[in-house]
């Protein structure tokens, strides 16, 4: 039989319940405008029923208050991180496809359209009169006006990746500050929680750096419970929560976390012959990491697919090659000259064009997962055995290396076709149109627009005198060691090397003498197929911009001054032939504005169509976990009544126990 007192135990608990409800309802709508604030609900469930040994068999015992808990929905949270993630990565994207559009867009006046019709009309002008050095200054002026464009076009872009490059550290330290966060809160859930309370406000803290997170990068989150090493059925109240980034690679793991560190790249370790010096690599350290004494964990790639969130973004812009990296399999390693030689030949078209090369003067290149460092290369088209022409880079590792780089390849020769050798790659492969492919597209019609000016210029006379022409577009304004191209003049062999390469690759490849391949370099600078010449050092031979009458005007050298055939020869060429991409030269800006309006409208819709799912998505998460004035204002009467009619149970009980005690004399 139940205790005389029994009823009021059950009142006491409805009464607790009602309190905890009411004072729950009142956090509710102290936060109801509170930034990342979860609304809470207290969980209860009645409590165990007792045997009375009665007819009726038990009695209800009131009700147990459990917890108070947060009202969210896991499901929401994922979409909404997921949904972050290619929101940011989008923004990035647009931001900086709109600068370069407003880059390369036409004004009418100082665009490349503009430029180009004045250098045609200066030359239609400088056709009727040869001998004028007026007409021919003036022509030459116009020349210079178009390679001004594509040095300013150049340096623009490599100011946005300058600005990209500042973004991703920003970036990087966001990630390290919300790491060390997230596991020091861990840690206080964890003591918490180990108590038998939950703790909601810091759980409600960590969402919200999970939020702020899932917009720089990729994130997933797991969370399991500790279980007592004694007893393995029982848990600690305690959990082991984890959060991954960028694919899988675990950044928190409970109190513990890992931070990223920002390297920049030193001239030597260039990885494309257009980037800006000091671009950023970044490495996985230990939380405790010291520069200069601790060691790192590993790379933190930077061609993953998966990083996403403005992180991806920025990467991608920065880095993006359109997937044109430089690979291919080594086919011979000199291990006495240090000389490792990679062949292209079963690869993309791009590998096999010098007006396409990317590859820095020197740099950085990855055999078989394993990174060296060269100080020079060379290029030559080779005449299989089959009849078909082969490719070959051969670069020349140098010997003073760092962080555990070596020269000593240790690989098999390759003794067939498999490419038992190994697979060798130039930089990350980075599949979207980023800076580092419109200055190649640039530095690409640059190239062969020089190459045929050139070309017209070198078989062509002066006006007044029988000497052939010289190159009118060079790379003049290029400094120290650079790739420049020559071909042998026995074997016919093209061969590209760079300037601190004369000795290694005179007679690996031409038989000849040091001085006798700087003087083929000198005399073929600037010719056709230079991989040395940018849209940055793009320039007018300093010698004709000096002396407009060093510009070749005639074809034949025995008709006379008035004879401007090879004028005329350039005038179609520039009006006529398809040099870049199936277009005219005139139409190369057109090219590369459809790609960037195409990625900027790309860009521009996605970010449009995750800004709207973002509001969809919170609405619905909201409408889970967010507070509601009305539906609080009805709880708060609810949970009134709900106490006072515990109230009035106390009440009647406490009038009962005063007739049973006090006036019945028991």
């Amino acid at each position: 039989m139940v205790s005389t007192f029994f009823g009021l135990n059950i009142a006491s608990s409805g009464l607790r319940a009602a309190n905890a409800a009411l004072n729950t309802t009142g956090n509710n709508i102290s936060n109801v405008n509170t930034d990342g604030y979860s609304r809470q609900k207290v969980d209860t469930s009645p409590s165990d029923a007792l045997r009375t040994f009665t007819r009726y068999g038990s009695a209800g015992a009131g009700v147990d208050t459990l917890a108070i808990e947060r009202v969210r929905d896991q499901f929401y949270d994922n979409r909404y991180r997921e949904n972050e993630t290619l929101l940011g990565e989008y923004e990035m994207k647009n931001y900086f496809n709109k600068n370069i559009e407003v880059f390369l867009k036409d004004d009418g006046s100082t665009g490349f359209a503009s430029l180009f019709d004045k250098m045609q009309a200066g030359l239609q002008t400088a056709m009727k009169n040869g001998a004028s050095t007026a007409t021919k200054t003036t022509y030459v002026s116009e020349v210079q006006a178009m390679t001004e464009f594509f040095n300013s076009m150049y340096e623009n872009l490599q100011r946005e990746q300058a600005a990209a490059n500042d973004e991703l550290k920003i970036r990087i330290s966001k990630i390290n500050s919300i790491a060390q966060e997230l596991a020091t809160i861990n840690d206080r859930i964890n003591l918490i929680e180990m108590t038998g309370t939950t703790a909601n406000e810091l759980r409600d803290k960590r969402d919200i750096m999970l939020d702020e997170l899932s917009k720089i990068v990729d994130v997933e989150t797991r969370e399991t419970d500790v279980m007592d090493v004694n007893q393995p059925d029982r848990k600690t109240g305690a959990t082991r929560f984890e959060v991954y980034i960028a694919g899988g690679q675990s950044l928190v793991d409970a109190g513990e976390y890992k931070q990223l560190l920002t390297i920049a790249r030193q001239p030597q370790d260039s990885v494309n012959q257009n980037d800006i010096t000091g671009l950023y690599e970044v490495k996985w350290v230990h939380s405790n990491y010291q520069e200069g004494v601790s060691d790192y964990i590993g790379d933190f790639d930077l061609g993953n697919p998966h990083i996403g969130g403005e992180l991806g973004g920025i990467i991608q812009m920065r880095d993006g090659n359109n997937g044109q990296d430089f690979h291919g399999y080594v086919s011979e390693v000199d291990r006495e000259n240090r000389l490792v030689s990679i062949r292209t030949d079963e690869f993309e078209d791009y590998l096999k064009s010098m007006e396409k090369c990317t590859l820095p003067a020197t740099g950085q290149i990855t055999i078989d997962n394993v990174r060296y460092q060269y100080d020079s290369w060379a290029y030559r088209e080779i005449q299989n055995t089959d009849g078909t022409t082969g490719y070959e880079y051969t670069f020349h590792l140098i010997e003073d290396v760092t962080d555990s780089r070596t020269y000593d390849i240790g690989l098999p020769v390759a003794t067939d076709a498999n490419h038992t050798m190994g697979y060798a790659q130039v930089g990350p492969d980075i599949d979207y149109q980023g800076i580092p492919y419109y200055m190649e597209q640039m530095n690409e019609f640059a190239r062969l627009f020089a190459g045929e000016v050139n070309d017209i210029m070198h078989r062509g006379y002066l006006a007044d005198t029988e000497d052939h022409g010289e190159s009118l577009l060079t790379g003049n304004r290029t400094t120290g060691a650079t790739p420049q191209q020559y071909t042998d003049a026995e074997t016919g062999t093209l061969t590209t090397v760079t300037e601190a390469a004369y000795q290694t690759y005179a007679q690996l490849y031409a038989g000849k003498t040091a001085s006798e391949v700087t003087n083929l370099f000198r005399e073929a600078a600037g010719y056709k197929g230079v991989s040395y010449l940018t849209a940055g050092n793009f320039a007018v031979n300093s010698k004709i911009a000096a002396n407009s009458n060093l510009l070749a005007t005639r074809l034949d050298v025995t008709e006379g001054v008035d004879e401007t055939r090879a004028l005329s020869e350039l005038y179609n060429m520039c009006s006529t032939k398809e040099i870049f991409r199936g277009a005219k030269s005139g139409e190369f800006l057109d090219k590369v504005l459809s790609d960037i309006a195409l990625n900027a409208s790309n860009s521009q819709t996605n970010e449009d169509t995750y800004g709207s799912l973002k509001t969809t998505i919170e609405n619905q998460r909201s409408s889970v976990s967010g507070v509601d004035e009305d539906e609080e204002a009805a709880n708060l009467v609810k949970y009134q009544h709900s106490y006072n009619l515990a109230s009035k149970m106390i009440q009647t009980l406490t009038e009962i126990y005063d007739r049973l005690i006090n006036q019945t004399g028991v």
